[in-house]
């Protein structure tokens, strides 16, 4: 390995010094897998050596590090993936996934830009099979991403899935999905982790409808809803189908007490979040 790199720096010397009394060039930062990085070399003179140019007019950093080179999660172990820092161009050679530059591995190897994806790997309805991947390879295989740092759980069940109770011949089912899939046909989401009966009825705690209050509408539970002094219009029914009768509101009056107070705070502090 010495001799290698004691002849990639030679190799330099002599392009630079070949380089040295012509027309000028554009010149930056050239950094070689071994993370080792040498400032003042063109595209050409880089490439030519076998390393990895960062751009005209970069340098290398203070401690003589690469300024292009970021977390690369690589995926060939059967543990699971796992996280090298190398250049963009190393990283592809490799089928990794680069997360950009300046990108850190996690203190343990941990990749940076994985995270819980989710199938319907029975092709039942239920998407209960959770894989780590990054956010582009979990939507080339058609599954939901729950995002940048989100894990898959212990039984690898997914954590970005619910209960969903949907109208069906008459009657009601439950499905575990994500809830994009399931407001796309007017379900009721039962929210993230909540699951369906044994048999696949939809549970209580997995029923939502629309809840009127003074100004505004949430879809939750009907028991939710009381609490917080709303109209429920109905299990399964929704926001996108229900229009409130507001009447004459004051604005921030949620519980429609006639005063905007504390107890309209806890209303809006309890459902804090993204909407569904």
């Amino acid at each position: 390995m010495r001799n290698i790199l004691a002849i990639t720096a030679a190799t330099l010397m002599l392009i630079m010094s070949a380089t040295a009394f012509g027309q000028s060039r554009s010149t930056g930062a050239c950094c070689f897998n071994d993370s080792t990085c040498y400032d003042n070399l063109s595209e050409n003179e880089c490439f030519s050596s076998g390393g990895d140019w960062a751009g005209a007019e970069t340098t290398c950093n203070s401690d003589g590090s690469c300024p292009n080179t970021g977390a690369c999660c690589l995926f060939d172990n059967p543990d699971g993936p796992y996280c090298v820092i190398t250049t963009e161009s190393s990283c592809v050679l490799v089928a990794g996934e680069y997360a950009g530059h300046g990108t850190a591995c996690g203190p343990n190897g941990e990749c940076p830009n994985v995270g819980a994806c989710c199938f319907d790997a029975t092709g039942s309805g239920d998407f209960t099979e959770c894989h780590t991947l990054t956010g582009s390879q979990c939507a080339a295989y058609g599954g939901y991403y729950a995002g940048d740092g989100s894990q898959c759980g212990g039984s690898g069940n997914c954590p970005n899935v619910g209960a969903c109770c949907s109208e069906w011949n008459g009657g009601y089912i439950c499905e575990v999905m994500p809830a994009e899939i399931c407001l796309s046909f007017s379900g009721a989401y039962g929210g993230d982790g909540t699951l369906c009966g044994v048999d696949g009825s939809c549970i209580t705690s997995s029923i939502t409808g629309a809840c009127c209050l003074a100004n505004l509408c949430i879809d939750t539970t009907e028991e939710h809803c009381t609490s917080i002094d709303g109209n429920y219009a109905g299990d399964y029914s929704t926001c996108q189908q229900v229009t409130c009768d507001l009447g004459e509101t004051c604005l921030g009056d949620l519980n429609n007490s006639g005063a905007v107070d504390i107890e309209d705070l806890l209303i809006l502090i309890g459902n804090w979040g993204p909407c569904p």
